[in-house]
């Protein structure tokens, strides 16, 4: 009895065993032989073409779209700094006074000249005027006739000469209000008053327009 107990135990064990892995083994697909996995549900949407902004950030710097150096064209004691540093100023603002004076003696000076000039011219012209009809008369020589006529012609040239040299001096004193050659923002004076001007080759300050105004920056190949 007992190898008989030991046999049945032996079997029940395997049959165990055999249920156990039989409920293991998985089990055909849905749908049995041959089938598969039923479809995914997607969602489906139609593409259409569309503008879409895209945006880069560079550094970058700005820039004025024109940048002009103020100059003197005439030397003298700089008595006046008319500006603001960095203020914006207008194009023919005044920005700096050159002492004027001696520009001013020059301009009396040289209308001095011109009066001068103008009574030699009128003198001449009376002694030529005296002389023509004695000539025709032959009452006066030749001589003094072409004389009489080249006084005036050289009085004339001289009057006109006269005339050039205050027209010079003149332009010379109002050089001695520098003004902006264009509108847009000042730079630091680069020369304080009291200080001695040689004329165009100091520079004063500059002036850079900023309207329109200029943005620099680089991209790389790919971009």
């Amino acid at each position: 009895m007992p190898i008989l107990d030991a046999r049945l135990a032996r079997a029940a064990f395997l049959i165990a065993s055999l249920a156990l892995l039989a409920a293991c083994v998985p089990k055909g697909p849905p749908g049995g032989p041959g089938g598969g996995m039923p479809p995914a549900l997607v969602a489906v949407k139609e593409v259409q073409p569309a503008t879409v902004a895209v945006e880069y950030e560079f550094p970058a710097q700005a820039a004025g779209s024109r940048e002009a150096e103020v100059r003197s064209r005439v030397g003298g004691l700089l008595i006046k700094r008319n500006y603001e540093e960095g203020a914006s100023v207008r194009a023919g603002q005044s920005l700096f006074t050159i002492d004027s004076a001696p520009y001013e003696a020059a301009a009396a000076s040289a209308e001095a000249d011109v009066a001068a000039a103008e009574a030699r011219l009128a003198n001449a012209a009376r002694t030529a005027k005296r002389l023509k009809p004695l000539y025709e008369a032959k009452a006066a020589s030749q001589k003094d006739y072409d004389d009489a006529a080249s006084g005036e012609d050289v009085a004339n040239a001289d009057l006109k000469a006269a005339r050039g040299r205050l027209a010079t001096a003149r332009l010379n004193l109002g050089y001695t209000k520098v003004d902006s050659p264009i509108s847009g923002l000042t730079s630091r004076s680069l020369k304080s008053e009291g200080t001695l001007i040689a004329g165009p080759a100091d520079l004063l300050t500059t002036v850079t327009q900023v309207d329109p105004i200029y943005v620099n920056f680089g991209l790389s190949g790919s971009e």
